[in-house]
C-alpha cells in the first residue's frame, strides 16, 4: 500500500548504511582522481580551446595531456625516491 511505512530492523539498517558507505568510498576515490586531472588541465590552459580546425584542437589537447602526464611522472618518481631512499 502506498504511503505505509514498514519497520526495518536496526541491524538491517546498519548493514545498508555500511554498504552505502563502502560504495561511496569507491566512487569518491575515482571522482577525486578525475577531478584532480581536470583541475590541473584547467590551470594549464583551461577547457576552452581557441584554434581553427579540429586537427589543431586535437593536437593542442593532446599536448596538454602529454604535459600533464610528464609532470605527473616527475611527481611520482620523486615520491618513490623518497620512499625508497
Amino acid at each position: 500500500m502506498p504511503g505505509r511505512c514498514f519497520y526495518i530492523g536496526r541491524l538491517d539498517f546498519t548493514k545498508q548504511i555500511l554498504k552505502q558507505k563502502e560504495s561511496n568510498k569507491k566512487k569518491s576515490k575515482v571522482r577525486a582522481r578525475v577531478e584532480h586531472v581536470f583541475g590541473a588541465q584547467d590551470a594549464m590552459g583551461g577547457h576552452f580551446v581557441r584554434t581553427i580546425g579540429l586537427l589543431r584542437a586535437q593536437v593542442k589537447i593532446g599536448m596538454m595531456n602529454l604535459a600533464y602526464n610528464m609532470i605527473r611522472l616527475v611527481q611520482l618518481l620523486r615520491r618513490d625516491m623518497r620512499m625508497t631512499g
